[in-house]
Formats: structure tokens, sequence, C-alpha cells
């Protein structure tokens, strides 16, 4: 199955508007595309690798706020440690 988005009106069994998406077998798909009636379109991401973005974002993101919390800790430690001295 290959997903197109249809470039100008055309009737495959049922009429598609331009811009509408559709689904077909890949020899029907291939030919669309080879007569500029239609345009290959990417599938959508699924919900799971959304969330698994998400995810791996608020990771890196708790990261780096962690080693700027401790980076802080670091300097104010030196800073009362040249104050003492």
């Amino acid at each position: 199955m290959k997903a197109v988005k249809f470039l100008m009106p055309y009737t495959l069994g049922a009429l598609y508007n331009e811009g509408e998406v559709a689904g077909f077998d890949e020899a029907i798909s291939d030919d669309l595309i080879k007569r500029s009636i239609a345009e290959a379109v990417k599938p959508a991401k699924g919900k799971a690798a959304d969330e698994e973005a998400a995810k791996k974002a608020a990771e890196e993101a708790a990261a780096k706020k962690a080693a700027e919390d401790e980076a802080a800790k670091k300097a104010a430690d030196e800073k009362a440690d040249a104050k003492k001295a």
C-alpha cells in the first residue's frame, strides 16, 4: 500500500478531488505518480513515535538541567571557599 495526494480531480473507482490523499497498491500509485496525476505522500508518524520523541526530548532537557545545576553548585562552592581563604 502506498499513499498518494491527487494533483487534479481523477476517477479511479471513485472521484478523488485535488488535494485528497488515498492509498493504493504500489503499481497503481506508481502509475498515478508517473502520469503526474498524483504525488507520493510520506506516511504520518504514529502516536508511539511522537511519544517516544517527546520522552527523549524531556530526558535530554532533564540531563541538561542537572548539568547546569551541578555547574552552578560547583561555582557557588568555589566562591564560598575563596571567601574563606
